[in-house]
């Protein structure tokens, strides 16, 4: 088991847990996989430029072209903890969905830098 049963039981009362370094080593592969994308996105991707505000990317449903996508929700134990916290027996991926910020956008929201959320 990944979680303990106090995550478990914290995941069912407030609906979120903090779990830390777990996927720490998907994170190579996975910036291989945003390189992909951005290399040549998929009909969802959007480049959004503002020379005021700076760049924001973003596209999904990748994870079926991309190896490294693929890899991650199929061999991560991304499932095994969403199956822990909600005491499922199944999941069902619907997409995944990747946003990239230039530094100017992310001056403009709050320093934040990296956010990965799996659900």
């Amino acid at each position: 088991m990944f979680l303990s049963e106090k995550q478990i039981k914290d995941y069912k009362t407030d609906g979120v847990i903090i779990i830390k370094d777990i996927f720490k080593d998907w994170i190579e592969p996975l910036r291989k996989g945003f390189q992909k994308v951005l290399n040549k996105p998929s009909k969802h991707g959007r480049e959004n430029v503002n020379e005021n505000q700076g760049r924001f990317f973003e596209d999904y449903c990748n994870w079926d072209r991309i190896k490294e996508f693929k890899d991650c929700i199929f061999n991560s134990p991304g499932a095994q903890i969403f199956a822990e916290a909600t005491n499922s027996k199944s999941s069902q991926i619907f997409h995944e969905h990747i946003f990239i910020k230039s530094q100017a956008r992310i001056r403009k929201h709050l320093g934040i830098k990296i956010c990965l959320i799996i659900v």
